[in-house]
């Protein structure tokens, strides 16, 4: 700085500005504290809950966020409820990571003239793979087992794939007799470069609903120099959207089937599908064969039922304990895992269909399990955290 009296500023986010003069000689130094007073906020409370049927809370991360500002907090696992400041005029994000799984992840604008016990819902993945959520099948819209004909389908490039009755590979085909393949009745070329085509599959008619792409197929290759791709498009081919990639090897030496779920962003009008082989000059195998595709509409529709929440803890240390199984004893169908979440360690989610009171039991290898009881309701939530006495507290016992 040049010498004399000069003017700083120490600005910082949630602070009131703070100004003063400092006096600077030459080859001299100086030195100015400054105190900041924090802007007065607005308390702001939120509620994370399930915004597709069934309605419960939710626990999950929340992150607030302008310019180089953030700060997250947690949900209560039980209520969904969090609580923040939150500075008047000025506008933020509100970011929702769930830690309960099966949810997708939103973002909000949020300002500080936004009623306290606003609800924030988050929406079931397109897996449906969501406690207290099952796939729904509501129609087919679109099928091809290539029974009649090829479907439309086409190759291109270097490649042998054809359409028809296949002799090797497989022998035969998963339904009826004909199937798209890199050659019926021998192996793939040598140096292959081949991709298989769909038609355009316009599924703009089903625009907000989710899908389950559904297709079956034989695959060997030469293991590490033959690769195979499953892929998709919503652009008519412009760009690709990889759902298989890097198959190589006995990956499938029978028909097998395959499901991927899509959700409402893939209802398009020029919806595409690719299936591609590559191989070097040296080696080939049977290939790739290709059957019964379809793509059904469906919807993930909740089931009757509550949650039960909690830790599963250790008992010397009280850290959570990940991978731990917990079980509903009547019914042994209805378990999960315990997991990680940047909260804490050791947390479930349980669907539980049946309300009254049950009994379940936590268990981990290297452990003694803990057995619990605890009243479910539909509809609700409720905690039960578990504490397994580790093993290595009674190891002079066992051992004596």
């Amino acid at each position: 700085l040049e010498v004399g009296s000069r003017p700083l500023t120490a600005t910082l986010f949630g602070y009131a500005q703070s100004a003063a003069a400092v006096d600077l000689s030459p080859g001299g130094m100086a030195s100015q504290n400054f105190v900041l007073s924090p802007l007065p906020t607005l308390p702001f409370t939120g509620t994370v809950t399930d915004g597709a049927g069934q309605g419960w809370p939710l626990f999950a991360g929340v992150t607030l966020r302008t310019g180089d500002y953030a700060r997250t907090v947690s949900t209560d696992p039980v209520t969904g409820q969090f609580s923040l400041g939150l500075l008047e005029n000025v506008s933020y994000t509100l970011e929702i990571a769930p830690y309960t799984y099966g949810y997708t992840p939103a973002t909000f604008s949020v300002t500080a003239a936004l009623p306290s016990g606003t609800t924030f819902p988050l929406e079931p993945s397109a897996s449906c793979e969501t406690p207290g959520y099952t796939q729904d099948a509501r129609g087919i819209a679109y099928l091809e087992d290539f029974e009649a004909s090829d479907g439309g389908f086409t190759a291109t490039q270097t490649t042998s794939w054809i359409w028809g009755q296949p002799t090797s590979g497989p022998g035969e085909a998963q339904s009826g007799l004909n199937v798209w393949a890199t050659n019926l009745s021998g192996n793939y070329l040598d140096r292959e470069e081949g991709y298989l085509f769909s038609p355009p599959i316009d599924l703009s008619a089903f625009a907000g609903e989710k899908f389950a792409l559904n297709w079956w197929q034989w695959l060997v290759t030469e293991q590490d120099y033959d690769f195979a791709r499953f892929e998709i498009s919503v652009d008519g081919g412009q760009t690709w959207i990889a759902l298989l990639e890097g198959l190589s090897g006995e990956v499938d030496p029978e028909w097998t089937p395959y499901t991927f779920y899509l959700d409402e962003s893939f209802a398009v009008a020029d919806f595409r599908l690719r299936a591609s082989l590559q191989a070097d000059a040296f080696v080939t195998e049977a290939g790739y064969y290709l059957d019964s595709i379809s793509i059904s509409r469906h919807v993930c529709a909740p089931r009757a039922g509550g949650l039960l929440v909690g830790q599963v803890l250790d008992g010397v240390n009280g850290l959570g304990v990940n991978g731990a199984t917990v079980t509903k004893d009547s019914a042994p169908n209805e378990a999960t895992t315990s997991y990680a979440t940047p909260e804490a360690g050791g947390f479930y989610t349980l669907f539980v269909a049946e309300a009254g009171v049950h009994t379940f039991t936590a268990a981990k290898p290297g452990f003694f399990p803990d057995v619990e009881v605890a009243e479910m309701v539909k509809g609700g939530v409720r905690r039960q955290d578990f504490i397994l006495p580790n093993l290595k507290m009674y190891w002079p016992v066992i051992y004596r």
